[in-house]
């Protein structure tokens, strides 16, 4: 066998030399794992027809929709006769992109023959071949060419999308108000404007600017580069044009208001027709609500800052010539948190009650750990093994989710939550911090002073870091239980943390809680004593702690710890590493770049959407998970 480029030789024993080559896989969880398996040939092609149906490829997951096949398969058995058949193997990337390769110049040919002006040019929809002006739409399926009469009329309901308009034998970008297209926000089509483009498309210059007498002067007009996005003045026959930021870049629409009776305000009749205005009076820039939608899933799940999203937006727009799009980002990243509360409020049952959230009430826990009144049964305490509704927690900070001090403003920041979710209220945590006194003990174990080196003060920062506590099991972050660092790591942050996160978590007649926490060999020494005695802490009087170190950080202790303290020793613990949330950590260090430099009221708000999103993740995950625990713990006592 020739040795190939990728082969590596791996000697396996004594005089023992094999081929190796590094194979690739995915696992379920999406975690990348490469490993070294022996080299062989590829499979030769066989004439026989029992060998063709041996090699029968069969997908791991029938969900699965992925056009690769898996590297999982299950072949069949050879016939008798045919014991020397190959082993069937699936195609790797490379191989597909080697049957890609020779079509790649008939891919480019089919590409850059849908640039070209249809011969002979008719509209797709009514079959004419004779009109004033061509357009054809990059968004209707199969970018379709339209007469002028038919773009109009076709687009009525789609007007953010993106079309060209033949010009000098080529079709060049252009905008669909140049075509005659408006927004009617009277939903029953009671009230039309008057000035309305004729069937001949757009009319004279002095109709087009029909009741506009001041020439606009805060857009940067430059038909040259923006290929005409931006009417020349704010009226298109005699409607106001809007600024409308869309999923596929910033477009200029007019909008004709309803006039009838029973009509509500400008902005509330654009809320009824999916657009969300930057403002209440004098609307000029609109954002339409699928967009607000994306805006948000990128800052969660690709964790886009408002800077980068809104340049992609005028990237789409414009690509050579980005700066002659106006610059919304600002009025974006006020929308967002507007949008950000509404859906909040929404999702958690606010939205037909004038009831005020109360602390916790608009954020989700874990489904799994045990919650009187939610997922127990109502003689659960006359069960005789306790040990199965101990309530366990961990704690930890994190030293990377930081913020940097801003100017000062004229006007008070305003916020729009106050620990409804997962972030405690900035006024009472406040509170508790001002009257708390921070013991300083001699510390007796190595560990904690390696946390002390973490804990000075920075300069430039008025958020050190933050601290959270989870379900130790499942990772889920408890309600109003994540807050800041002022100084680093220091005992009457964690203690408020707990305080919370036990009074909020659903954990009435819970008599026993497992906290998990990376110093408690010197944090456990007055916990009890802190969380009964402060001001703002709360704590019931028949809860019995138990507290352990994970069993990454316990052996970093000293010895004593580890018999005293590890979580392998503790009943009810189960098969618990309580090192859980350094891998939510990970997650949240992505978004903690762009909130470092956010508000404070702001950075909380997105901070509390992101641990709303981890625990929503983990809701819809918690079946599979269980039970692939289950499997493995099951296998674990067979072994043992």
């Amino acid at each position: 066998m020739t040795r190939k480029k990728n082969d590596i030789t791996h000697i396996t024993g004594k005089n023992r030399v094999h081929l190796m080559k590094p194979v690739t896989t995915v696992d379920s969880r999406g975690r990348i794992k490469t490993k070294l398996v022996p080299a062989r040939p590829s499979p030769k092609k066989r004439v026989s027809t029992a060998s063709a149906s041996a090699k029968v490829r069969r997908r791991t997951y029938e969900s699965d929709h992925s056009d690769e096949e898996e590297d999982t398969i299950i072949p069949q058995p050879p016939l008798s006769g045919d014991q020397d058949a190959e082993i069937p193997r699936t195609k790797d990337s490379n191989e597909y992109m080697a049957d890609w390769l020779p079509k790649m110049n008939i891919y480019l040919d089919y590409l850059v023959a849908r640039e070209a002006v249809p011969d002979p040019l008719s509209c797709s929809y009514c079959a004419t071949g004779i009109s004033e002006s061509w357009w054809r739409c990059t968004e209707c399926l199969g970018s379709p060419v339209y007469c002028g009469d038919c773009c109009r009329l076709l687009h009525f309901s789609h007007p953010l999308h993106r079309v060209e308009e033949l010009k000098k034998g080529y079709f060049s970008p252009s905008w669909l108000w140049r075509s005659g297209v408006y927004v009617n926000l009277c939903a029953e089509r009671h009230c039309t404007p008057t000035g309305r483009p004729d069937s001949s498309g757009l009319l004279d210059d002095e109709k087009l600017n029909d009741g506009d007498d001041d020439i606009q002067t805060d857009w940067n007009v430059n038909d040259d580069f923006s290929f005409g996005a931006k009417p020349p003045k704010r009226h298109v026959y005699g409607m106001k044009v809007l600024v409308v930021v869309h999923t596929n870049g910033v477009h200029h629409v007019p909008f004709h208001t309803c006039e009838c009776l029973d009509a509500p305000d400008p902005e509330f009749q654009l809320l009824k027709m999916g657009f969300y205005p930057a403002s209440s009076k004098d609307v000029r820039t609109v954002f339409t609500f699928s967009m607000l939608d994306e805006y948000v899933l990128e800052t969660l799940e690709c964790f886009t800052s408002t800077h980068h999203y809104y340049s992609k937006l005028r990237r789409l727009t414009n690509y050579s010539f980005p700066d002659t799009v106006p610059d919304r980002a600002r009025e974006l990243r006020r929308v967002g948190r507007q949008w950000l509360r509404l859906n909040d409020l929404a999702r958690h049952g606010f939205s037909h009650t004038q009831k005020t959230p109360e602390k916790g009430s608009m954020a989700l826990f874990c489904a799994a750990c045990p919650q009187p009144g939610i997922n127990l049964p109502d003689d659960w305490e006359e069960d005789t093994e306790k040990w199965k509704y101990t309530r366990s927690f961990v704690a930890d900070g994190n030293f990377t989710c930081i913020h940097r001090k801003q100017r000062e403003r004229d006007s008070p920041e305003v916020h729009l939550k106050h620990g409804e979710g997962y972030m405690v209220s900035p006024v009472e945590y406040g509170k508790h911090l001002a009257t708390a006194q921070e013991t300083n003990e001699t510390p007796t174990c190595h560990e904690h002073r390696a946390i002390a080196d973490k804990s000075k003060v920075r300069k430039g920062l008025d958020v050190t870091g933050i601290g959270a506590v989870a379900c130790m099991r499942h990772g889920a972050f408890a309600p109003g239980s994540v807050v800041d660092f002022q100084k680093g790591e220091r005992q009457i942050n964690i203690d408020y943390a707990l305080s919370e996160a036990i009074k909020l978590s659903n954990t009435d007649n819970i008599k026993r809680v497992i906290f998990a926490y990376d110093i408690n060999c010197q944090y456990s020494k007055r916990a009890l004593d802190r969380l009964r005695d402060g001001e703002f802490l709360e704590l019931r009087e028949d809860i019995v702690f138990v507290f352990g170190i994970g069993l990454f950080h316990v052996h970093g202790h000293q010895e004593s710890c580890l018999a005293r303290y590890s979580l392998s020793f503790i009943e009810g613990a189960g098969n618990s590493a309580g090192e859980i949330l350094e891998s939510l950590w990970a997650v949240v260090n992505e978004l903690a770049r762009s909130t470092s430099t956010m508000t404070l009221a702001h950075r909380l708000e997105i901070l509390d959407a992101l641990f709303g999103d981890i625990n929503w993740k983990k809701m819809l995950g918690i079946v599979p998970y269980i039970c692939k625990a289950w499997k493995i713990s099951a296998a674990g006592i067979v072994s043992n």
